[in-house]
């Protein structure tokens, strides 16, 4: 499974060129992910550990949701490749 989660993010345009805000998809590992809050007029600011700074264009509970099914799916894998057997 890959380990990064990919997530869309906002590039702050410059409105002095008249360039506007680009939406980019950046993979990120969650568990660099050290906060996060909702954003000031929308999306979700994510802060990680390398001490960047993002802002998601996800609202929090859609970023909540992703969070979940990756964490549920590292969960699977690692039953998967573990040596748990299921008894019957």
């Amino acid at each position: 499974m890959n380990p990064y989660l990919t997530v869309p993010i906002a590039l702050p345009g410059d409105e002095q060129k008249g360039n506007e805000d680009k939406i980019v998809n950046a993979k990120i590992l969650p568990s660099n992910v050290i906060a996060y809050h909702e954003g000031f007029s929308w999306g979700v600011f994510l802060y990680l550990t390398t001490g960047q700074a993002f802002c998601c264009t996800w609202t929090v509970d859609e970023y909540e949701q992703a969070i979940k099914q990756y964490w549920l799916q590292i969960a699977k894998q690692q039953i998967k490749n573990s040596n748990i057997v299921k008894l019957r």
